[in-house]
């Protein structure tokens, strides 16, 4: 009881948050480029500080072993092969395969996966898993380009070379690399600049859901397939996690490491799908209609995931 009781409160408030989101966007409303505006200053500006001040406070507690890295590129790689399997599977559309693929493979892992660790972690295993998302976030952008490769037109083709550079050069995986170098160096954050890190990382995901929430109420053009909606929500919300807990299980992982799969598999589809669906040439609707619906969904599935990784695997173990 104590063990769901602390996930209802990490997760429930996220819920709440995202809820007045939709409310103030139905009645009062923002402009779109606004909610767009305060999101690039939060994944540009915000979250990298916020992540570069967790991980060089806890560097030296933080310790990642070589099995984990190999269990996520397992996982990472099984990911990618599954969803591009079921998208040649269920469409013969070029244009709903890449839709599917990508809202199956690529997640959100920041937001999520951030907000619910602090409310179950500790300060140290919130570090590792902002640690562990970076070669996530590195896998997961190789395969957004190999995937936009293989369902793409032949002049809609992405340098692979690129993708990597542009992945590694991204302002999360610099700031938590850097930080784990600042941290293993022993040096410290000045009381000032370390109130300002503490002022961005409170702040951010909270917002960052606010926004969620509002972007739920924006209207998309367009009729959705509402058949393939629905499969991809299934798969994403209760087939995917059982793949994830049976690496976890398999892999003999702690709760930590297994809740970073977990959320490889099970966390909402990533807003930037719509974009790339858009820049692709795909079916943009498709795309938007499942990011609104994993995000809002993804809330109760999550808990019940994390709860029975807690109460049922590991106890076990």
């Amino acid at each position: 009881m104590e063990s769901i009781i602390s996930i209802c409160n990490a997760v429930l408030p996220l819920f709440i948050l995202g809820l007045m989101g939709f409310i103030y966007q139905k009645t009062i409303g923002f402009k779109e480029s606004t909610v767009s505006q305060i999101e690039s200053f939060i994944f540009y500006y915000a979250f990298p500080v916020s992540f570069f001040s967790s991980v060089s406070e806890q560097a030296n507690q933080i310790g990642v072993s070589l099995k984990f890295l190999l269990v996520i590129l397992f996982a990472s790689s099984l990911s990618f092969t599954i969803s591009y399997l079921i998208a040649k599977r269920i469409s013969k559309d070029i244009a709903l395969q890449g839709v599917i693929h990508q809202s199956l493979f690529r997640c959100n892992m920041v937001i999520f996966g951030i907000a619910l660790a602090s409310g179950i972690f500790n300060k140290t295993d919130q570090a590792f898993y902002l640690v562990a998302m970076a070669p996530v976030m590195l896998l997961q952008n190789i395969g957004m380009i190999l995937g936009m490769n293989i369902f793409g037109k032949p002049d809609e083709k992405n340098s692979m070379l690129k993708a990597v550079k542009n992945a590694l050069l991204s302002p999360h995986i610099l700031s938590i690399v850097l930080g784990v170098i600042y941290g293993k160096m022993g040096l410290g954050i000045p009381s000032i600049l370390q109130s300002v890190c503490d002022y961005l990382g409170n702040m951010s995901t909270p917002l960052c859901v606010l926004l969620i929430g509002a972007r739920t109420a924006f209207k998309s053009e367009g009729k959705s397939n509402n058949k393939l909606v629905f499969m991809i929500l299934f798969l994403r919300a209760l087939i995917y996690p059982l793949i994830a807990v049976a690496i976890a299980y398999f892999a003999r992982l702690n709760l930590i490491e297994s809740y970073v799969i977990l959320l490889l598999f099970s966390a909402p589809a990533s807003f930037t799908n719509s974009v790339v669906a858009n820049q692709m040439e795909w079916d943009v609707k498709l795309a938007s209609t499942v990011i609104v619906y994993a995000t809002i969904l993804s809330i109760p599935f999550l808990m019940m995931w994390i709860y029975f990784l807690e109460r049922v695997i590991f106890s076990s173990l």
